[in-house]
């Protein structure tokens, strides 16, 4: 619309001219500067537009990412557990087996304790009954039989 040049017809018995002219001016101005700010506020609409759109695809990157992460903390923590049972039931296990060790290590030492105690014992008395005679005078020949009686 072009107020400014927009021409009437002169007829006698009307307006003033120089009073219309001056009128459709400042309107023309008025709606000039009403246009230019128009145009302002719709460029930065579509600036905020862009920038709301901008807004958006960041917020639906970090939200995926923050799923993403969450996913992964989960699957972190759910593959700790079932480490972490893992390992439990190993050492369990282990501990199992060592004791047992253990307790035929002790078994086997009690034995063989008891055999040793048994032999320094025959020991002891094949020394004791000759603890009366005469080495001086003594045969050290012994037989096999009398070795094997003796079991030394």
């Amino acid at each position: 619309m072009d107020i400014g040049n927009k021409v009437f017809a002169i007829e006698k018995k009307g307006y003033s001219v120089s009073q219309v002219d001056s009128y459709l001016k400042m309107l023309a101005d008025e709606a000039q500067k009403q246009n230019k700010a128009m145009a302002e506020l719709v460029a930065k609409n579509e600036e905020l537009s862009a920038r709301i759109e901008e807004y958006k695809i960041k917020e639906s990157a970090i939200k995926d990412v923050l799923l993403a992460a969450h996913k992964t903390a989960d699957s972190m923590i759910e593959e700790a557990k079932e480490q972490a049972a893992l390992l439990e039931t190993q050492a369990k296990l282990e501990y199992a087996r060592i004791t047992e060790e253990t307790a035929e290590l002790k078994e086997g030492f009690a034995a063989y304790q008891k055999r040793l105690i048994e032999y320094v014992d025959k020991q002891k008395n094949w020394l004791l009954k000759f603890a009366d005679y005469d080495f001086k005078n003594a045969d050290f020949e012994f037989s096999n039989e009398e070795i094997e009686k003796e079991d030394i």
